[in-house]
């Protein structure tokens, strides 16, 4: 969609109702541009749910392991240890699982819980990092967040 490319008329154009689907795709895909020009200009639209909104994008993002966006999203007022009621993941379950090792780090350095659980199935971070095949890079992150650098 255009929008994802931050192209400013797309954006003029977007209903209102698709703000949230907007941000979330754009987040994912690590379009920091548009992420700034729809909260820039319509995010007023987001009412109450602006910080939820955030969150949602934070785990989207450091899914894919965009990490400047990640940066962006936590200065912004993402929480860092937001849980998706969809599913029950969060930032840092989703960064280890996919072996974002920079996100992970920084996710740690702002806060993020290393014991969380995932409510849905009980699984925590560096379980996930584990399953996926990153328990090394994964565990001196841990060690590093603990001890410091």
């Amino acid at each position: 969609d255009a929008f994802i490319c931050g192209e400013p008329e797309a954006l003029r154009r977007l209903p209102s109702g698709q703000m949230w689907s907007a941000l979330l795709a754009a987040a994912s895909a690590g379009q920091l541009v548009t992420v700034q020009e729809l909260l820039d200009t319509r995010g007023w639209e987001l009412g109450s749910r602006r910080v939820e909104t955030l969150g949602d994008m934070l785990i989207a993002a450091a899914g894919n392991g965009h990490l400047k966006m990640a940066q962006w999203l936590l200065a912004h007022g993402a929480e860092v240890n937001q849980v998706a009621p969809s599913n029950g993941s969060f930032s840092l379950f989703v960064a280890a699982q996919n072996g974002h090792a920079e996100v992970v780090q920084h996710l740690l350095a702002h806060g993020a819980e290393v014991n969380q659980v995932n409510p849905s199935n009980g699984n925590f971070a560096l379980l996930m990092a584990a399953l996926g095949g990153h328990a090394r890079w994964c565990s001196s992150c841990w060690r590093t967040a603990r001890t410091g650098p």
